[in-house]
């Protein structure tokens, strides 16, 4: 490491490398630049331990991947937004004026194409300023949220665990559906199939579906 300065400017320089020519000897505190990742390393006295980038360790939260709007659709699709570089997932959705219909579902994909078999099931709850009550199912999709014509606005907090592992795959959705009142949903979910998923679509029972849905990682480190 040395002190670099020019043109009013000064700071401390760390040895610059790239990831296959790190020091054969390091030393701990020592530390390291990476030409080809543009990653920042300290060495630990047993192992290099990344210190910059969204996945540096100690870093913590949610990491933004992708998003999209749409409007007036019967389906829009997510691929590779589910990756080996995070074990689980939250989809934020809001819909708005949707046509027709009384439902918004989803599905996950594997290389481009749709699960539709009836390998999905559906356990939850809903309240409303009239009643509450439990629901359970199978089906083609996981159901996410009521929504319904004109000027309604729905939201739902979708957590999807495992998809790219080779085991049950599930979520957790808590949905507010606001139309000409006010009802709140909580559901836990699963895929029976042991697929390694990487991406979803979101439709509705019927009609089609206007809004935006982003997609984030849950951080490893």
């Amino acid at each position: 490491m040395g002190i670099s300065a020019g043109l009013g400017t000064a700071g401390l320089q760390p040895a610059v490398c790239t990831s296959t020519t790190r020091p054969a000897a390091p030393y701990e505190g020592q530390m390291i630049y990476e030409t080809d990742t543009d990653l920042t390393y300290l060495y630990s006295g047993s192992a290099w331990t990344q210190i910059s980038g969204s996945t540096a360790k100690g870093n913590s939260g949610l990491v933004y991947i992708t998003e999209q709007s749409f409007s007036g659709v019967t389906s829009v699709s997510f691929n590779n937004c589910f990756t080996s570089s995070y074990d689980n997932y939250q989809i934020v959705i809001s819909m708005v004026g949707s046509v027709g219909g009384n439902a918004y579902n989803m599905r996950l994909r594997a290389d481009g194409s749709d699960a539709t078999g009836t390998s999905y099931f559906y356990y939850g709850f809903y309240w409303t300023t009239s009643a509450n009550n439990l629901t359970t199912s199978s089906a083609t999709g996981w159901f996410l949220s009521n929504r319904s014509t004109g000027t309604s606005y729905d939201s739902c907090i979708v957590d999807v665990f495992n998809p790219q592992r080779a085991v049950l795959t599930s979520h957790q959705v808590e949905a507010i559906e606001v139309n000409t009142g006010l009802l709140i949903r909580t559901g836990g979910f699963y895929n029976s199939a042991t697929a390694q998923w990487d991406g979803f679509t979101l439709y509705p029972g019927s009609g089609t579906i206007t809004g935006k849905a982003i997609v984030y990682g849950y951080r490893q480190a």
